[in-house]
């Protein structure tokens, strides 16, 4: 390295009065921490707002007028460098938040003068996260040869600083105020809970009205210097960053380097920023915020863990690595070589899920108006209770071996690729990502997620392939999780580490009451009070109707799959059914009324090959319906005869008729159905089945760990 000192002029921008930008605070550590003696660094704040074409138009000539040997321009004035020397040019790239609210021309004009043009013009650009990297290449795909990953780093003036907590009402630190920042939700989630809400930044006429109506204590601060701002984490007991975008998010290594616990969003980047140092939680769920909040404040020992995991995190932010970072920029540019580009890997350790899509999923509902995927609520819940991060890579459902085949080398390919140890593979596809997986050598922990076991008689040779193949996978799995309990006995035959997981509902979506009978009308449904039979293939529609004969009962069969409504209809036919009909693929919204209004719910599931019944028996459950169903894969473990359904070891048609006559001439019926859901809120849920699955998943990492250091 040359001797010779190296001119540095840094361009900032100057924020509103009432703002409190953390970019500036940033570049204050960065710069305190390069080498004195290498570096004269010249602070070059704008000297008014970037407000205006004139205005913008003086700032670059201003700009232009001050170069030096380097030039690094950062905090949304990207279009100071469009003059500047290109060689010599440094661009930080914080986020891309106009383009989200900017329309037409003026949205335009954005990505052209402050993402596309700068990129264009720079020397080299960084952006300070892997979202704000990605979404940069959407507007400025040019641009991916000189761009790189720089993090921001832990302001100065930000030590740890032990603080009793105080439970009975806890200082609720929250930065910023723009609509980004969530307050609103915060607001709302935080009614009825004893605490003082501090934030810096501006309030609105909104969040004051929110204030007042939900009766939270609040106490505000704006245009905050770095002390004052250091003063504000210190003082606080919880630091809440639930923003439903962001660059970066310095505030949430701002309150984990005091040693404070994190509140902040499941998303990008704010998850991969606080590692396993902060709790996650939706931003858009204000019961999510309100959870994640109640728990730090009642969990003392949530709260430690938080705070440990928090000082492990912010040491990868620390100034002197990030200046190293810039410092390497600086130098090729001041030689002029060119900055090697480098994504840096995403160092949160996350949990990989490796799905496939659904092939009968009811597609008439929209998404804001249908239950949560099972999978999903779960493998969320359990990343969040482990700090991970969830990747899901969701691939087609096939039948087709070769087709198999080629969505597992995809699959294969995004998991070598991340720096994930732990991955959880649902059958099909994931089954030959195993045995590929461990033919490559690909060094991670498979866990299978499996609804079927491979059978020992007799079958065709592509199922005994296709078993033969399974058997494999299963054996080779650091684990496996079955959610019928059934199962496990069988699948331990091949691997010893197997655990149950029940299957659950969702809570909030399946629910008791009084169906819709205007809902209901609108579909075309006009019965009341009939026997709801339920599910797709595998299921025994012959002598379930004979069972109904007779019984001057409506009977409405429902089925996702349009073969099978067409076995349903003859098989109505043949059983001299007049009262009810077959419906087929109905929203789910309607469904649930149907639930809601049927006086038993029938499931004749054939499951001694898969647990079959399984869906239909749970939402009937939470709705609070009786269920009559066989004994199988799909109810051990789940319910108990005469108590919270009726579990029939035989499916005769004596035995069908019994249950469904003595649910209509007696009470028993209701009595089951609020057995039922009280079992569901005990046992069947998702927050029971993700903590087995932490349990488990936590015993996979520590036996692998183990055998490490052995």
């Amino acid at each position: 390295m040359s001797s010779q000192k190296i001119q540095l002029s840094l361009f900032l921008r100057r924020g509103a009065q009432e703002d409190n930008f953390s970019i500036e605070r940033l570049f204050d550590a960065v710069v305190n921490a390069l080498p004195a003696d290498r570096y004269e660094v010249q602070l070059h704040f704008c000297p008014f707002e970037s407000t205006g074409f004139w205005r913008r138009l003086a700032l670059i000539l201003w700009a232009t007028c001050r170069q030096s040997a380097i030039n690094h321009i950062t905090g949304d004035v990207n279009f100071l460098g469009i003059l500047m020397r290109s060689s010599r040019t440094l661009l930080t790239i914080t986020d891309s938040a106009s383009l989200h609210r900017l329309t037409g021309w003026r949205r335009w004009v954005y990505k052209v003068f402050w993402i596309r043009l700068p990129i264009w013009r720079a020397g080299h650009v960084v952006a300070i996260s892997e979202a704000t990297f990605n979404e940069t290449l959407l507007y400025a795909p040019l641009g991916s040869a000189k761009l790189s990953i720089i993090h921001c780093c832990t302001p100065t003036g930000l030590v740890p600083e032990p603080r009793p907590f105080s439970d009975d009402c806890p200082r609720i630190l929250a930065v910023g105020t723009r609509s980004n920042k969530n307050l609103p939700r915060l607001i709302e989630a935080l009614a009825g809970i004893p605490c003082r809400l501090v934030v810096v930044g501006a309030l609105t006429e909104l969040h004051l009205e929110l204030l007042a109506r939900h009766g939270v204590k609040i106490e505000n601060h704006v245009n905050l210097d770095n002390a004052a701002m250091a003063l504000q984490y210190r003082n606080a007991d919880l630091v809440s960053f639930i923003s439903t975008y962001e660059g970066f998010g310095l505030p949430i290594i701002e309150g984990q380097a005091v040693g404070r616990p994190v509140i902040t969003s499941r998303r990008s980047p704010m998850q991969e920023v606080a590692g396993a140092g902060a709790s996650l939680v939706d931003p858009e769920s204000v019961d999510e915020i309100r959870a994640g909040i109640l728990r730090i404040i009642r969990d003392s020992q949530y709260r430690v863990a938080l705070i440990q995991a928090g000082f492990e995190n912010v040491r990868l932010y620390s100034p002197n690595i990030i200046s190293r970072q810039y410092a390497s920029v600086y130098e090729a540019l001041f030689s002029g070589t060119t900055p090697v580009p480098a994504r840096t890997a995403n160092r949160i350790p996350s949990l990989l899920v490796m799905g496939q899509k659904q092939p009968f999923i009811n597609k008439l509902s929209p998404k804001d108006s249908a239950p949560i995927y099972f999978a999903d609520a779960v493998f969320n819940h359990v990343a969040s209770l482990l700090g991970l991060d969830v990747k899901n890579h969701i691939a087609p459902h096939s039948v087709s071996i070769l087709a198999t085949l080629w969505f597992s080398l995809i699959a294969l390919k995004k998991i070598k690729n991340s720096c994930n140890s732990l991955v959880i593979i649902w059958q099909g596809y994931g089954t030959y990502a195993i045995l590929l997986g461990a033919l490559l050598g690909i060094k991670k922990r498979f866990i299978l997620n499996t609804y079927k076991v491979p059978l020992r008689h007799s079958q065709s040779l592509k199922k005994r392939l296709n078993d033969w193949l399974l058997k494999k996978a299963i054996l080779m799995a650091d684990g496996v999780v079955s959610i019928s309990r059934v199962q496990v006995d069988e699948l331990k035959l091949n691997n010893s580490n197997v655990n149950w997981v029940p299957f659950a509902p969702d809570l909030d979506w399946w629910t008791p009451g009084a169906p819709d009978l205007a809902l209901l009308a609108i579909a075309g449904i006009g019965y009341r009070d009939y026997v709801l039979i339920l599910g797709d293939a595998d299921r025994d529609e012959k002598k379930t109707l004979n069972a109904l004969r007779g019984l001057n009962y409506p009977v409405l069969r429902v089925t996702r799959e349009p073969r099978i409504a067409l076995i349903a209809r003859r098989a109505f036919r043949q059983a001299g059914i007049t009262q009810g009909e077959v419906l087929v693929n109905v929203p789910f919204e309607v469904l649930r009324e149907l639930y809601r209004g049927a006086r038993v719910v029938v499931v004749p599931a054939k499951s001694s090959v898969h647990p079959a019944g399984m869906t239909s028996l749970t939402e009937a459950m939470s709705c609070g319906r009786p269920v009559v169903i066989p004994s199988g894969l799909a109810t051990e473990g789940y319910v108990q005869d005469d108590y919270d359904a009726f579990v029939l070891d035989e499916w005769e048609e004596s035995a069908i008729r019994d249950r469904v006559v003595k649910i209509y001439e007696t009470e028993i019926g209701e009595s089951i159905g609020r057995n039922a859901r009280n079992t569901v809120e005990e046992r069947l849920n998702f927050h029971a089945s993700a903590k087995i699955l932490v349990d488990f998943m936590t015993s996979i990492v520590a036996a692998g760990n183990t055998a490490r250091r052995n």
